[in-house]
């Protein structure tokens, strides 16, 4: 029996506090509980097993994770989603998933182009979206953050997201992956959330973080940042479209049928 929801929490990762509030709201009502696993739990607590119905790789920093699990722990959870589970990549656990990570490339002091091994997704994921968006090269603070508009590619259903440093998705034209939404960006669109049905299992890559909210963001926000004004901004706009980011978040969980 499916009764858990496992996300990932060790060096590296961020976020993950806002993400198990958001899953806990969802998921509570089914009986379903949300917990926190660190690698050394992948690794020798058979953490994935059947009783998982969905293991969350959040945001953060996807070297880290490549050098906490190593190939035993990628090896674990690649069997995990063979045996059917569902693994949700989040900015850096979608980079972490990927065929190829490429990470700012044109910036020398951030360019980083890395195979993590785990290979789930057969596509390469590419970021950021700072020339796009009018934003910072990555950085840890709001100058490098956007409320982005997103578009279904089945429905053009229009969601927005929190941005911050996710990848977009270049896929080969024979791929087996499902693009299943775009960024809206004025000159193009790019796939920023996608998905592959692995085996018996299925992954869900994205580039935005549709777990968070304005409100979540506001609890962190100090006015001696130096970012403040900006941080606001990004609030604000967060705040004005929380339902058609909610709509996101929905669709992101339809998946998970528990």
């Amino acid at each position: 029996m499916k009764n858990k929801i496992l996300i990932y929490d060790d060096i590296g990762t961020s976020g993950v506090a806002v993400l198990k509030k958001a899953l806990q709201e969802e998921f509570s009502s089914r009986k379903i509980a949300v917990e926190t696993v660190s690698a050394e739990d992948i690794l020798t607590k058979n953490v994935l097993n059947a009783s998982v119905a969905a293991f969350f790789m959040p945001g953060g920093a996807a070297d880290n994770y490549h050098l906490k699990l190593g190939k035993s722990g990628k090896d674990l959870i690649r069997s995990y989603v063979e045996s059917g589970g569902i693994y949700y990549g989040i900015c850096a656990g979608a980079y972490f998933a990927s065929q190829k990570a490429v990470f700012e490339p044109k910036n020398h002091k951030l360019r980083k182009i890395n195979d993590y091994g785990l290979n789930l997704i057969d596509a390469v994921a590419v970021g950021t979206l700072q020339k796009e968006l009018n934003i910072k090269p990555y950085e840890a603070t709001a100058n490098a953050t956007a409320v982005v508009p997103l578009q279904d590619a089945q429905t053009n259903a229009v969601y927005t997201s929190y941005y911050h440093g996710g990848p977009w998705f270049v896929c080969k034209k024979k791929s087996p992956v499902i693009i299943l939404a775009y960024y809206n960006l004025p000159a193009k669109k790019l796939p920023a959330v996608i998905a592959e049905k692995v085996s018996k299992g299925l992954v869900i890559a994205s580039g935005v973080h549709y777990e968070t909210t304005g409100s979540a963001l506001l609890k962190c926000l100090s006015p001696d940042r130096t970012d403040y004004r900006t941080a606001q901004k990004v609030i604000s706009e967060l705040n004005r479209t929380e339902y058609l980011r909610r709509a996101l978040f929905q669709k992101m969980m339809y998946y998970t049928r528990v």
